[in-house]
């Protein structure tokens, strides 16, 4: 059983790592052409909001509603997961950063900061391939 989900794990961190570098040059083209309106910050919370939905989460676009430090902002998105999951129930805080550059140490105190805001257990933070601290891999846990 434990062989099954770690397989399943290992299938859903590759899928999300190439979508994620689908998105990223989906952006990096947008920002070239006319089309950049669409923010990366939107593009990652629809792609969220697909998973989420096939998975049998439960996804909240919240970067525009104070959370519960008063006026605060951050978390762009909320994932809470499903009863189906082994931890059904917990939430999940996803930070999205395009427009600025960020070091690790600012990412890891903006998630933090989300994951209080958004009273989640686990908190989420994308870089953009173009704002991405030099070094970093594709996916990185902290």
């Amino acid at each position: 059983m434990l062989d099954d989900i770690q397989t399943k794990n290992q299938r859903f961190q590759e899928d999300v790592s190439g979508k994620l570098a689908s998105l990223v040059t989906k952006h990096q083209e947008e920002m070239r052409s006319t089309t950049h309106g669409i923010s990366f910050e939107e593009e990652f919370c629809s792609f969220l909001q697909r998973e989420a939905q096939r998975a049998g989460d439960v996804f909240t676009a919240t970067g525009s509603k104070p959370g519960a430090i008063p006026r605060c902002k951050t978390g762009d998105a909320v994932i809470e997961l499903g009863t189906e999951a082994a931890a059904g129930g917990e939430r999940i805080v996803f930070e999205a950063k395009s427009s600025k550059q960020v070091s690790l140490a600012d990412a890891r105190r903006e998630i933090e900061e989300g994951r209080k805001n958004r009273t989640a257990s686990v908190g989420v933070f994308v870089f953009s391939k173009s704002n991405a601290p030099n070094g970093l891999s594709a996916v990185h846990a902290v």
